[in-house]
Parts: C-alpha cells; structure tokens; sequence
C-alpha cells in the first residue's frame, strides 16, 4: 500500500466501493474519477458524428457499405471496459449529451453485442468482427459475482464470446495468481469457501494481452500473457493483419496492497506503446488497436484523461505510429474523440454502454483507411421490448443469484430504527450510508486484531 495520502485515499476507495456496490449505493463513476484527472486538454476535431443514436440499427453511417472503400477490408470492433462483475447492475448512462435510465445487465448487452455483430455482418458479408475489453472486468463487484470469486463473471464474458482483453488494477484485487486461476477456469483452493468450491469452473477463452506488466525477476509478462496479439482479415480474396497491445495503468501500485504488485514491474504506457508498434509494424501489422487501462472523457469541443495524454506523448516519440483506436477504461466515463489520427473511445461501467468501431483496412498498405467509433447504451427490456435478453447469459445471472441467497439474505444484525440509511451527505459532510460501511470495517478489523 502507498505511504502518500493519495495512496492511503485509493486504498480507501479500495475497500469502500465493493460493500457499497453489494448494498446497491455506491456510485462508481463519481469515485472513480479522483484516480485520472487530466494531464492535457485537446480540441476535439470532429471527423465523424457525434452519439445521438441510441442503437446501432439506426446508426446512418453503419446502414449501408462506403463505396469509397469498397475494396478494402471491413472490420468492427465491439468494446467494453470496468465490467466489475456488474451481472444485473442497473444505472443511468451519460452518451453524447444524453442521459439514459435504468441501463445495464450482461443479459442485454448481451443481446446488443449480438445485434451490432450481426448488423455489421448484413451490410458487409463480414466475420471480421472482434470483442474486445480493456480492464476491470472482476472487483468492486456485487455479492452475485463478489461471493463466487467473479467466476459468474467469467462464464458471462465465454459466452459473449469476447475474445481479447487486457489487465485493470481490480484483477489485482486477490492477487494476480487467482484471476489467472478464474481466468483459465482452475480449481479453487481447498480452504475456498463452500460457494466458490461448488461453483462450475470453465476458462473465459479470452486471450489476455499486458504488454507494460513484466515480472522483475525476468523481465517477461506473467503467466504466459502476451504483450500483443495478432489476428488476420480477410475480405475480396485478400488479406491484412490487425495488432492488439494491451496497456495496464500505472497507477497500480496505488490500487492496490503491496503484496499483489511487488513482483511486477509497470512499465511506462507510452513507451511500450511505442516500442510494440515500432515491433508490429516490422512484422507486417500496420493496424494497431490499443486496449488500455487508461481513461478518456470528452464533450463537443475537448477531450482529457490520462489516455489523451500517453497519446500525445507515443505521437511524440513515434509520429509515424499506427495506433488507430484506443480503448480506454479506469475512469468510468463517456469518451470518443479523435485524438490526433486516433480515435479514442470509452464506455461507461458495469455494462450500461458499450462501444462499436467500424472500418476499412487498405489492403495494400496494411493501414487502416477509415474508423468512425460511437458508444451505445444498454437499454433495459422496457426501454426496448423489440430487443430481447440473452438467454443464455441471463441463465448464469439467475444461477449465479440463486447460489448466493442464503448468504446475503442472512440477517446478521438489525438497525436501530426503520429510518432509511441514505448515501446522500448531511450537513457536516458525512454520508450516513458511509459511515455504517466503515463502522462495519472497523468493527471486523478491531475483531481480527487490527
């Protein structure tokens, strides 16, 4: 744990945010933001429309094949990012001066994943589709994915078939060997509780690509992880290669205890961004994607967060780069913005948006040749009845639910009057929602010793 007061602050948010988000009070987006104030504001030039459609059907410029690219290769990216085990969350999501109500459940985004995918696939006869996420899948989560070790959450990611992702700081939450372990779908350990030990463990088939966390012993990424990928599209009979680098924040040894970083060393984001690039394109890759632990945020006139930032800096150290998208993440924000010839893009939490990049890959030069990104709620059942729930996913938040009653619906005390505990501050500036949290803490630490 950091010794600065703004270590000691994280590593209170640290412990805060999973009791609020269980009991349903925290607010995410708000805690969240004290972690990535901007480095840099840029003007944001916008080359492409802003988010004023709420799906992707009625998106003008996904509806139809650009004739100008009619010879390239078609590609989309599906994105998401701060997951946080958000299973059945609900919230309201800010999009493009917008403000949704009651967004969230994988069940539907489930569903919206699948639209957008088979949308791309109708207008251009394209698999070239990727679903990607860039950190936080798992921690700060609610009981029904917290009380079964985020394997729910794990089993929801395998069956919206994401395929690529990278390290947030919360996959550090139990140490790095156990989200490997529910990464992989391995056995608990025998003194696991009762819940997890039950629970069926299936690996998440996700690849996951870190390229800024390398153990100090060998300067390697840890368990096997990649610094980057590579995947092949293909369209009219050619083909072209697509990089991912994935960019874990900085930041971590902030977010977390000692004990779940002190093996690794995170290594400067723009730099390796850099150096990856300079190594994808002498392989041939001249279509980089970045999914970073890193936020973004913007409104119609300027973009800021720490992800503009590293951007400007790799532009700095490499301006001839090929980084043409950057999934951001870590602040919980809306974002998507062109920074520079990147574009940027970021979704919310708990699963309440997601993100929809399409494109063209010039297959000659390799490069992308067009991207145009926007960011979707996820509507609830009653703001759209036409799009219907995964079942399949909405089958694991059911079990995942069922499994975990008993625990959380034990009565292990009882408040002094029936008066409503609420978040909102007093005049003194204390939340009363706050204090039970820490009184409980407290409580339990004065128990063990502490």
């Amino acid at each position: 744990m950091s010794a600065t007061p703004h270590g000691l602050h994280k590593a209170l948010l640290s412990l805060l945010v999973p009791m609020m988000v269980v009991s349903g009070t925290g607010n995410l987006t708000t805690l969240a933001q004290a972690s990535d104030r901007p480095a840099n504001v840029v003007r944001v030039t916008h080359q492409q429309p802003e988010d004023q459609y709420s799906s992707v059907l009625s998106e003008p410029n996904f509806q139809h094949r650009d004739r100008h690219h009619r010879h390239d290769i078609p590609v989309q990216f599906l994105g998401i990012n701060d997951l946080h085990g958000g299973l059945d969350t609900s919230g309201k999501a800010y999009i493009g001066g917008k403000i949704y109500e009651n967004t969230g459940n994988v069940s539907r985004l489930a569903a919206y994943l699948d639209q957008a995918q088979r949308q791309f696939r109708h207008v251009h006869l394209s698999r070239n589709t990727f679903r990607v996420q860039s950190g936080d899948m798992v921690g700060a989560s609610p009981a029904n994915s917290t009380l079964l070790a985020h394997e729910p959450t794990m089993h929801a990611l395998r069956a919206m078939k994401f395929q690529i992702g990278t390290l947030g700081n919360h996959e550090f939450d139990q140490g790095l060997p156990e989200f490997n372990r529910i990464l992989t779908g391995g056995r608990p350990g025998k003194d696991a509780d009762k819940l997890i030990q039950r629970y069926p463990h299936l690996a998440s088939k996700m690849q996951e690509v870190v390229a800024n966390v390398v153990r100090k012993d060998n300067g390697k990424q840890p368990y096997g992880y990649r610094p980057y990928t590579i995947r092949t599209v293909r369209a009219h009979g050619r083909s072209a290669k697509v990089g991912f680098i994935g960019i874990e924040t900085t930041e971590l040894p902030t977010l977390t205890y000692e004990r779940n970083y002190k093996d690794y060393k995170v290594l400067d984001e723009a730099k390796t961004i850099a150096k990856y690039d300079r190594i994808l394109n002498a392989k041939g890759v001249k279509a980089v994607v970045v999914l970073a632990h890193r936020g973004v945020q913007n409104n119609k006139t300027s973009a800021w967060g720490n992800g503009v930032d590293i951007l400007q800096r790799v532009n700095k150290l490499d301006p001839h780069n090929n980084v043409g998208l950057f999934v951001g993440a870590h602040t919980h924000m809306y974002g998507n913005a062109l920074v520079g010839k990147t574009h940027v893009v970021q979704a919310l939490s708990s699963a309440r948006a997601f993100d929809d990049t399409q494109g063209y890959i010039n297959p000659k030069t390799g490069k992308f040749s067009a991207l145009e990104t926007h960011v979707y709620p996820v509507l609830s059942a009653k703001a759209d009845p036409k799009t219907k729930s995964n079942r399949r996913v909405a089958r694991i938040i059911k079990d995942a639910n069922r499994r975990v009653a008993g625990k959380i619906n034990a009565v292990i005390g009882k408040a002094a009057s029936t008066e409503a505990i609420k978040q909102a501050s007093t005049a003194n500036g204390e939340s009363p929602v706050g204090e039970l949290v820490v009184d409980g803490q407290l409580f339990e630490a004065q128990k063990n010793g502490l």
